[in-house]
């Protein structure tokens, strides 16, 4: 009995013969997927904004030079960050966004297409992400939160500072 081989340039003769029905398949394949993201899949935008969250011990204002500023401010207002983090992601602070924002969304809503995270671990921003299908909207929900955010930990931790860094 005798083996049969085959080797690349049969392969490749073989496609050759056939390059109609591979192209055919591969424009196939491509509308497939066009259509199924233009029609199937919303679109999400994301807009960023940041608060800068020290304790009242470290100034922001770069007015007085001649202040000092020690490590135990500085390491104190690093795990104040952590905690204003914790303090974010609770429904109270939601809730007054949506009052704010006229009571369009639930704060439930708010919560779920949100995103509160330090920047990283040495530093003292905090940075706050909304979702949504409309770009505008996720602007404009993330700068109220910082807003109200801002008058909101001092409220919550009187000690502590918190500015708006940037807005979405």
């Amino acid at each position: 009995m005798e083996e049969k081989t085959i080797n690349i340039t049969d392969i490749l003769m073989i496609a050759w013969r056939h390059i109609w029905m591979l192209i055919l398949a591969a424009i196939v394949f491509a509308a497939s997927v066009f259509s199924y993201c233009k029609f199937f899949i919303t679109p999400s935008y994301s807009a960023t904004a940041s608060i800068l969250v020290t304790n009242g011990a470290v100034t922001i204002s770069y007015d007085n030079a001649g202040d000092k500023v020690s490590s135990s401010d500085i390491a104190a207002s690093l795990y104040l960050a952590d905690t204003v983090v914790d303090i974010l992601n609770t429904p109270d602070i939601y809730k007054k966004v949506s009052d704010q924002l006229g009571k369009e969304y639930t704060y439930q809503n708010l919560m779920g297409c949100s995103k509160i995270q330090r920047r990283s671990e040495n530093t003292l921003f905090v940075d706050v992400a909304f979702s949504s299908t409309d770009p505008k909207e996720a602007m404009r929900i993330a700068n109220k939160f910082v807003e109200v955010s801002c008058e909101y930990i001092p409220e919550f931790i009187p000690s502590s500072r918190a500015n708006v860094a940037s807005t979405a």
